[in-house]
C-alpha cells in the first residue's frame, strides 16, 4: 500500500479544503472575464457551500452588498445558456436565503428597486415555498424528537414563526409592486405566483396543515388593494390575452375573502350591475370594444356573485330587484352583444357552483339564466372559429342548472313565457350560416346541429325541461317547428331536426302529469295543435303532394297525433266541455287516418305506417273525452278496410278499437 492512500482527501487537494467563497463569487459575476462553464460552476460550488454551513443569520449580512449585482445577473439570460446560469443562480440564493428568511425577506422589501423586480417576485416565491417546506421538516424533527430520535435542537425551533412573518412581508412587497407597475409581464407572474400559492398542497406547520387558509388570513390585509388592482387589469387587456384568464382565477380563489369584504364586494356588484346595465341600454350607441367589455364585466360580475350569492341575490329594498336579477334580466333582453366564449364558459360554471348554495331567488331566476346561456352558445356556434368542446361545456352547464331549479320554482306559471321565449329565439339572419339551412334558425335548431357526440343528449334534456316547465304553450311551439321542417329531402351529412322535434314532443305528450298547465289559454293552444297536425294529415293525403311522402315521417307526425289526443284527455279528465271543444277536428281527423288508411297510394307496404294510422284511430276513438261521434260513413270504411269489429252501440257509449 503506498503511503499517500491513507491521507484525508483534503490533504490531496488543497482547494477543496481551503474553498474560498469570495473568489468564487467573483468569479461568477466577472461576466466578461470569466467563462460560462467557470461561472456555472462557481455558481454550484456556493450554493453547495451555503447549504452546508450551520443556520447563521450574519452570513446574510455579510453578502448583502452582492445581492443587487446578484439580481442584475439574474436578469441577463436571453439563451440557453443564460437560462441555465440563472437557475444556478438562483439556487445559490435559495441556499444563502435558508439562513436568515426574515432578514432577506426584509431586504427584498426594501430594495424592490434594485435590478430586475420580476426575478425579485420569482426569489422570493421560491423562498416561502421553502420556508413552508422547512417549516414541516421541522414539525416532522419535533416529532421525532419526541419519540427518542436524535435530531439538532435548533431543527425544530423558530421555523414557523419564521414563515409567518416571510410570507406577510412578501405579500407587502408584492402589493406594492402591483400598485406602482405598468409591466404586464410583472403582473402576470405576480398573479401566477399568488395563485400557485393558494392552490399548493403545501402544509407547514404554521399552517395547522390548511396552507390555503394560512396564505388567505395572509392576504386579508391586502386584499381590497389587490382585487382592484387586478379588476383594473382584467378591464385593460386585450380579449385573446391569457393574462385576463389568470387574473380571474387568482380573484375566483380568494374565495372566502370576498365574504370576509362584504362591504367591498357589495360596492363592486353594484358598480359592475350599473355599468352593464348602461352597456345593454345604449347599445345602439355600439363600439368596437364593448362587446368584449361587457363579456368582462359579466364574467367578473357573476365570479363575484358566486362568492357572495347573499349579496348578490339580496334586495337592496323591499319590492326591488336584486343586483343579480338586475344585471341578468338586461343580457337576456338585449341579445345584440356577442358575448366572448371564455365569458360564457366561466360564468356556466360560476352559475352551477351558484346554484348548489340552493338560494331561494335562484330557482326564479334560472329560467332567464338558461334561456341566455342558450342563446349565446347559438350565437357563438355559428361563428367560424368556434370552439365545439367547450360550447359543450356551456350546454352543460346550462342542463345542470335547468336540472337542479326547475323543479324548484314556487311559481312556474309566472315563467312559462321566458321557457316558451327560449323555444322560439331566433338568430340573427346575418349569424346564420349558409350551408343550405333555413334561413332563419331557432337557439334549439342550432345547438341541435353542433357536432359533438354528446351534444344531442343535453340539447334533448334542456327542450323537454323547458316544455314542461312551459306547459302546452311551449309544446304549441315545439310541433310547430316540427312541422316547419317536415320535408321528403332526406340529408345525409346531418340528422333531421323534424326528427328530433316531434320526438321531444312525443316524450312530453307520453308524460302530461309532468307539464305545468293553466286553464286560461290551453284549450286555444290545443285546438292550434291539433289543427296543426290535421292540416298536415290531410296535405300527405292529397295526392299531389304524395311523390314527396317519406313513411317514417309520416309516422312520426300521426304519433305526435295519438300521443298527444292521450295527453289531452288526461289533461281535461272531469271536463264536461271538453269534448265539445275539439269535437268536430277530432272527427276530421279520424276520417283522415281513415282515408289514409285505406289508400293504397299513401299505404306502401309498411308495416309500421299501417300500425301508426290504427294507433291514431284507437287513441280518438278509445278516449271517453274526446270520443267523437262516429258516422256510419267512417265506421263502414273502417270495418270494410280493416276488418275490425267496433264494440259498443251508436247511442253514445264509447266505441273501443280493437287492434
Amino acid at each position: 500500500m503506498r503511503a499517500t492512500s491513507a491521507l484525508p482527501r483534503a490533504a490531496l487537494n488543497p482547494s477543496a479544503a481551503a474553498f474560498r467563497p469570495l473568489a468564487a463569487l467573483q468569479s461568477l459575476l466577472a461576466a466578461d472575464h470569466v467563462a460560462l462553464q467557470q461561472r456555472l460552476h462557481a455558481a454550484q460550488q456556493l450554493e453547495r457551500y451555503f447549504a452546508r454551513l450551520e443556520p447563521t443569520r450574519a452570513l446574510v449580512r455579510s453578502y448583502e452588498p452582492y445581492l443587487p449585482l446578484l439580481l442584475e445577473l439574474l436578469g441577463t439570460g436571453g439563451t440557453p445558456n443564460g437560462r441555465e446560469l440563472q437557475t444556478r443562480v438562483l439556487a445559490m440564493l435559495l441556499a444563502l436565503s435558508r439562513h436568515d428568511p426574515c432578514g432577506v425577506g426584509d431586504w427584498m422589501a426594501t430594495n424592490t428597486s434594485v435590478g430586475n423586480p420580476q426575478w425579485l417576485v420569482q426569489w422570493s416565491y421560491e423562498l416561502v415555498r421553502q420556508t413552508g417546506d422547512d417549516s414541516t421538516c421541522a414539525r416532522d424533527s419535533s416529532v421525532a424528537a419526541a419519540i427518542g430520535v436524535p435530531v439538532r435542537p435548533e431543527a425544530s425551533t423558530g421555523r414557523g414563526q419564521e414563515l409567518d412573518r416571510l410570507c406577510a412581508r412578501v405579500l407587502h412587497m408584492w402589493r406594492t409592486l402591483l400598485d406602482h407597475t405598468d409591466d404586464a409581464a410583472l403582473v402576470a407572474l405576480l398573479v401566477q405566483c399568488l395563485l400557485a400559492l393558494l392552490t399548493t398542497e403545501e402544509t407547514a406547520a404554521a399552517t395547522d396543515g390548511d396552507w390555503q387558509l394560512f396564505v388567505l388570513k395572509k392576504l386579508q390585509t391586502h386584499f381590497v388593494d389587490i382585487a382592484d388592482v387586478l379588476i383594473g387589469w382584467m378591464m385593460s387587456v386585450g380579449p385573446q390575452r391569457q393574462l385576463r384568464e389568470e387574473i380571474l382565477s387568482l380573484l375566483h380563489s380568494f374565495g372566502r375573502l370576498w365574504a370576509d369584504n362584504s362591504v367591498f364586494s357589495l360596492q363592486l356588484l353594484t358598480s359592475f350591475a350599473d355599468e352593464i346595465a348602461n352597456l345593454c341600454e345604449s347599445w345602439n350607441d355600439y363600439q368596437e370594444d364593448d362587446s368584449d367589455r361587457l363579456s368582462t364585466l359579466l364574467v367578473s360580475f357573476v365570479m363575484v356573485a358566486q362568492c357572495v350569492p347573499n349579496l348578490a341575490l339580496a334586495a337592496a329594498a323591499a319590492g326591488a330587484d336584486s343586483c343579480f336579477e338586475r344585471v341578468m334580466r338586461c343580457v337576456a333582453l338585449c341579445p345584440q352583444p356577442k358575448y366572448s366564449l371564455f365569458c360564457l364558459a366561466n360564468c356556466s360554471v360560476y352559475l352551477v357552483a351558484m346554484s348548489d348554495c340552493k338560494h331561494s331567488n335562484f330557482s326564479t331566476l334560472s329560467v332567464t339564466v338558461v334561456r341566455f346561456l342558450l342563446y349565446q352558445c347559438a350565437v357563438q356556434s355559428q361563428m367560424h372559429d368556434s370552439e365545439v368542446d367547450k360550447l359543450l361545456w356551456v350546454v352543460e352547464n346550462t342542463c345542470k342548472l335547468a336540472s337542479a331549479n326547475f323543479c324548484n320554482i314556487q311559481n312556474p306559471l309566472l315563467l312559462q313565457p321566458t321557457a316558451i321565449g327560449a323555444l322560439r329565439d331566433e338568430m340573427p339572419a346575418k349569424s346564420v350560416k349558409k350551408s343550405g339551412k333555413h334561413k332563419h334558425e331557432t337557439t334549439m335548431e342550432c345547438l341541435f346541429y353542433l357536432n359533438a357526440a354528446s351534444g344531442a343528449t343535453y340539447i334533448t334534456h334542456l327542450c323537454l325541461q323547458l316544455v314542461q316547465l312551459g306547459g302546452i304553450g311551449a309544446l304549441k311551439v315545439l310541433g310547430a317547428q316540427a312541422l316547419q321542417n317536415l320535408s321528403g329531402r332526406q340529408y345525409q351529412d346531418r340528422p333531421s331536426y323534424f326528427v328530433f322535434a316531434a320526438t321531444c314532443f312525443i316524450l312530453v305528450s307520453r308524460e302530461p302529469k309532468n307539464v305545468i298547465h293553466s286553464r286560461s289559454n290551453d284549450d286555444a293552444d290545443i285546438t292550434a295543435i291539433l289543427e296543426a297536425l290535421l292540416t298536415m294529415l290531410e296535405k300527405y293525403g292529397n295526392r299531389q303532394y304524395q311523390p314527396r311522402l317519406v313513411s317514417r315521417q309520416l309516422c312520426l307526425v300521426l304519433e305526435m297525433a295519438s300521443t298527444f289526443i292521450c295527453a289531452v284527455s288526461s289533461w281535461n279528465a272531469g271536463r264536461s266541455d271538453a269534448a265539445e271543444i275539439h269535437k268536430e277536428i277530432t272527427h276530421r281527423m279520424l276520417e283522415c287516418a281513415a282515408s289514409l288508411l285505406s289508400s293504397r297510394a299513401i299505404v306502401v307496404r309498411d308495416c309500421r305506417l299501417n300500425t301508426d294510422l290504427l294507433k291514431l284511430i284507437d287513441a280518438i276513438v278509445s278516449e271517453t273525452v274526446l270520443a267523437p261521434v262516429v258516422s256510419q260513413q267512417v265506421y263502414r270504411k273502417l270495418v270494410k278496410t280493416t276488418q275490425i269489429r267496433l264494440l259498443g252501440s251508436r247511442g253514445g257509449v264509447t266505441p273501443y278499437l280493437l287492434l
